[in-house]
């Protein structure tokens, strides 16, 4: 039987900050909700939506669909001044498009069930304000359904490209690595990476048949060497293949949003000389979400160590800790080791971000409010959009992915320097 489970450690509570009302995505609409906006007289109680493109109809994925329109900026046009939606005020919760009152909830899918996390770039899910997800249960299930994935209990999991484990191995060793970043105010994300890294490295060593054993009597976890760790001097010295991957990360931040979302065999062989100019990592781009040109090597060139405020930590590691139980982003899609190398790139994507934000506030460290908004970034418009790998060079993302050495590489490429002062959990 097929469940949903939702993560234990979230809370949630909407505060009406608009933060998701406020952003380039697209947001999609159902044609039954498309019709009950066309019989609306919303002139009437909205003088502010005179004249204004209310929704318009757009191609995705070879689907004709409609979206919300703009007001200003990236703000949805139905995002009234005091921060309520105009469709829920007029017509009720149950107009509202289903994207909308998913948020921030999502789920992976795997074999064995769909499990529901959120978006971190919602700031109650960033603080842990409101009652725990798990009390929201019901509420939770009506908005996101399971999905259609096949229940396989017993089916084998990739643990890389090429190795499949047992079910059951695979959920301790997800409860290994999610207990390896613990709040220790002793420990550095960067060297919790490093121990995760080292428990991979047993694991895929191990035989399949003997991972569970070698599990629970504690082999992945006694006396892990940190490996090769020392940064390089900056990103910009790392081999190309890791400039390239981080380069794929992110690439959306480079176009137009959703401009991937429908493309064609050229379409997708345009991206390879632009993915390969920014995998060298020189020059400007103009970064849609920080709005303004970048210089890519102005932010690499700086030391590798990035030295986060204490307050800081403590959210980056309740992320983490979320995506590994949640199995996201490989659920069914990557194997279990390519999903987590994802995760050392988007949390790159994070530093980065945090980097360019510090470089333009002239700030020596980056702060909780400035993680905060690098998170925000990468959860908005990175980590939870369709990826390059399941369009452009699909089988050497898949390699370059499952391979140990380049995550080492990624890991190396951009890390969190220990705080001034120990982190309090």
């Amino acid at each position: 039987m097929r469940l949903q489970m939702i993560d234990p450690n979230l809370n949630f509570k909407c505060n009406s900050c608009t933060k998701c009302c406020d952003q380039p995505w697209r947001t999609v609409i159902e044609p039954e909700k498309v019709s009950a906006l066309d019989q609306t007289d919303w002139e009437a109680d909205f003088p502010a939506l005179r004249g204004r493109e209310l929704y318009r109809t757009v191609r995705i994925g070879g689907k004709t669909v409609h979206e919300l329109g703009k007001g200003e900026g990236n703000r949805c046009v139905f995002l009234d001044t005091d921060g309520l939606c105009m469709i829920h005020k007029k017509l009720g919760y149950e107009a509202k498009p289903l994207m909308c009152r998913q948020f921030p909830f999502f789920a992976a899918s795997t074999w064995d069930g769909d499990y529901v996390s959120a978006n971190f770039g919602c700031p109650t899910i960033q603080r842990r304000e409101g009652p725990p997800a798990a009390k929201q249960a019901d509420e939770i299930a009506a908005v996101v359904p399971l999905s259609s994935v096949a229940y396989k209990p017993d089916a084998p999991l990739p643990l890389t490209p090429n190795l499949l484990i047992p079910q059951s191995a695979a959920r301790e060793l997800r409860q290994l690595l999610t207990a390896i970043f613990n709040d220790d105010p002793n420990s550095t994300l960067s060297e919790q990476f490093a121990l995760a890294l080292t428990a991979f490295e047993k694991a895929i060593a191990t035989p399949p048949e003997e991972l569970e054993q070698h599990i629970a009597c504690g082999a992945l976890a006694a006396e892990l060497n940190p490996g090769p760790l020392e940064p390089f001097a900056s990103a910009c010295d790392a081999p190309m293949q890791s400039r390239f991957l981080f380069a794929a990360t992110l690439f959306p931040d480079t176009l137009p949003i959703d401009s991937t979302a429908d493309l064609g065999f050229f379409r997708r062989m345009t991206l390879i000389p632009k993915l390969m100019t920014l995998a060298k990592m020189r020059g400007v781009y103009a970064s849609r979400l920080l709005d303004g040109n970048v210089k890519v090597n102005e932010l690499l060139d700086r030391p590798a160590d990035l030295r986060l405020t204490p307050e800081a930590v403590p959210l980056l590691r309740r992320y983490l800790r979320s995506r590994l139980w949640q199995q996201f982003p490989s659920g069914t899609l990557l194997p279990i080791f390519s999903g987590f190398h994802q995760h050392i790139l988007d949390f790159n994507a994070i530093m980065f971000f945090a980097r360019a934000r510090c470089l333009e506030k002239d700030k020596a460290e980056a702060d909780l409010s400035t993680v905060e908004h690098a998170v925000r970034l990468v959860e908005f418009h990175l980590a939870n959009q369709q990826r390059l790998y399941t369009q452009v060079l699909k089988g050497w993302f898949r390699n370059a992915l499952g391979s140990l050495p380049l995550a080492w590489c990624s890991l190396r490429m951009m890390r969190c320097a220990p705080s001034t002062v120990p982190a309090n959990a």
